[in-house]
């Protein structure tokens, strides 16, 4: 359904056969039912009614098109229309048409599951809202040509970009690796819950190039490969403002020592790096990336059997490195041994000069951790707030589980202090 106004609110949403969303705005604290008046829109949001949508109000609009444009421009009336109603109505080019023409602040634009999108339609609200910086095509299927064009219009002041992966993504990360768009923060690409087994090739460095101010790149749940490097090529620029990194997938992972620090040997700033499913990365080569202050770390290896999960050392140079800063890690599914995560997790409990570890999530599912472990990190980082020890082999059974809230994290200290240890 479409959503237009500042802020979305969830409690808007009613109900009978279909989700209703009404425009909204923001008035001294409390978001009450308006018309949207002239200038006031930045966000958009327009996503295909259900079939066969038909109401009272709907056809009091068909009969009255005046009623409709005094919606639009806020003045008052008796009847009140859903958006999904007048999108129904006019059709998405006439509905984008109102759009640019009473919306000129508009900032934001989200199409949920879209199918018919022109690239006209695109390239008039590009035209007409001069602030619009944002686009999100998730879940829809919009030709190529018609984003290329949007973008060739408002690249230059793109700042965030969300796409799904299909066969018009090439054509789309071309028009970005030409430098459409100098000024984007934000990319991501995903398929979604389906994962689309065409790998997606993508010149590291090249993009590198094309958008020097990069804050944000996810890269979800796709089977990714970097275009390789020749020999003797120099180093790319790197994105020296990258703050998070998210390589997460479900499937085989091409990610390597070699290519996160292609990505990121010059991303001091970085603060998240997701890379779930991404068996071949080491402690080592984390460790010899420059970021000093990251905050979140997830390395789980999600849905793949012991027999696949190699023994490894080295989880106290990840520790060690960023102890100080981390407030989540997940390690879940990775083959560390006991004396290793022993080492590792026991860095928390030497921080110096009186200072408290930030660590608030641990999730340990899946690992060998023991019972001595686990008592010392939870003594030694009282803000823990989420500690998941799900498919731990070496506890108890009655423990093997997460643990939500610091009062269930301190039920389950007692527990390993207190209670004899059962088998496994």
């Amino acid at each position: 359904m479409p959503f237009l106004g500042r802020y979305t609110n969830n409690s808007a949403c009613r109900g009978r056969d279909w989700p209703i969303e009404r425009v909204e705005r923001q008035g001294r604290g409390q978001s009450i039912s308006t018309g949207i008046h002239e200038c006031s829109g930045t966000c958009l949001h327009l996503e295909t009614p259900k079939p066969g949508f038909e109401t009272a109000a709907l056809q009091v609009a068909r009969a009255d098109m005046l009623l409709l444009r005094h919606f639009i421009v806020g003045i008052a009336h008796e009847k009140s229309y859903t958006l999904s109603e007048l999108f129904l109505l006019l059709g998405l080019h006439a509905f984008a048409a109102l759009v640019s023409k009473f919306c000129p602040r508009l900032t934001f634009l989200k199409l949920s599951d879209c199918h018919s999108v022109t690239a006209d339609t695109l390239v008039m609200l590009a035209k007409a809202c001069h602030q619009l910086h944002s686009l999100d095509l998730h879940h829809s299927m919009v030709e190529s040509t018609a984003v290329v064009s949007f973008l060739e219009e408002a690249g230059s002041r793109m700042r965030k970009l969300w796409l799904t992966y299909s066969s018009q993504t090439t054509a789309i990360l071309g028009a970005l690796l030409g430098s459409c768009c100098p000024q984007l923060q934000v990319l991501e690409v995903s398929t979604g819950m389906s994962c689309n087994s065409t790998p997606l090739q993508l010149p590291v460095e090249a993009l590198q190039k094309a958008c020097p101010r990069l804050q944000v790149l996810r890269l979800l749940n796709l089977v990714w490969l970097p275009k390789p490097c020749g020999r003797g090529v120099p180093q790319g620029p790197g994105f020296p403002s990258l703050e998070e990194l998210c390589l997460a997938g479900s499937t085989c992972s091409f990610v390597s020592n070699e290519v996160l620090g292609r990505l990121l040997h010059c991303s001091p700033k970085l603060r998240l790096l997701d890379l779930r499913g991404c068996a071949r990365i080491t402690p080592a080569g984390l460790c010899d990336l420059p970021c000093q202050e990251l905050e979140q770390l997830y390395l789980g290896l999600y849905g793949m059997s012991d027999g696949l999960t190699l023994a490894k050392k080295g989880s106290p140079l990840l520790t060690q490195k960023w102890y100080h800063s981390l407030r989540e890690l997940d390690i879940s599914g990775q083959g560390f041994s006991e004396k290793d995560l022993e080492q590792a997790l026991a860095v928390f409990s030497g921080t110096s000069g009186g200072l408290r570890p930030a660590l608030c999530s641990l999730n340990l599912r899946g690992t060998r951790v023991t019972p001595s472990t686990v008592s010392s990190v939870i003594s030694s980082c009282p803000g823990l707030l989420f500690l998941n020890l799900e498919s731990c082999r070496c506890l108890p059974r009655g423990l093997k589980r997460a643990y939500r809230g610091l009062e269930e994290v301190q039920w389950c200290l007692e527990q390993l202090l207190t209670s004899p240890l059962s088998s496994r």
